[in-house]
């Protein structure tokens, strides 16, 4: 019985502690914990973060309020620069206009129309996929619901043995 007790015993004090509770590796034998840190320092800290957070907050708002300001001057220009040069080519008579009509072509037009025949074109693709799909599907419904025509082996012995 004092075995048993010793084993027991044991067994709370050494593993059940462990199975509970497990300790963490040791550290290696070069490593010099941190010094603890005073409130004031933790404070300082604390402060230094959290002005550090507020700052992120502003810096992104005013860099998006400028990203916006320079799309929109940007925008801006360009429409005016290609309707000064639509001015500009029409009070030529003609001479002008023309190549600038071209040029509008060129890079719009031309843009939206192969724009439109990618869209064309993957759609027929798509639509080619779903048919074949479609007719895979429909063609193992047909072979589901066809008779199926019996066997000439199955004849012959079916044959004898109406006769026998």
């Amino acid at each position: 019985m004092s075995k048993l007790w010793h084993r027991v015993k044991t067994y709370i004090k050494y593993d059940f502690r462990e199975i509970v509770n497990p300790t963490s590796l040791p550290n290696p034998p070069d490593y010099v914990p941190p010094r603890k840190l005073t409130w004031g320092e933790i404070l300082k800290a604390i402060q230094g973060a959290n002005r550090r957070y507020v700052d992120s907050w502003r810096a992104s708002a005013e860099d998006e309020e400028e990203l916006r300001r320079m799309t929109k001057a940007a925008s801006e220009t360009s429409l005016k620069d290609e309707l000064s040069h639509t001015a500009n080519a029409a009070m030529q008579k003609g001479q002008g206009l023309r190549p600038l009509l071209h040029h509008i072509y060129e890079t719009r037009a031309r843009s939206y129309g192969d724009a439109i025949q990618e869209f064309i074109e993957g759609y027929k693709e798509g639509y080619v996929g779903q048919a074949t799909v479609q007719s895979d599907k429909l063609k193992d419904v047909d072979n589901l619901t066809k008779p199926t025509k019996p066997d000439a082996t199955n004849a012959d012995s079916k044959a004898v043995s109406t006769k026998a």
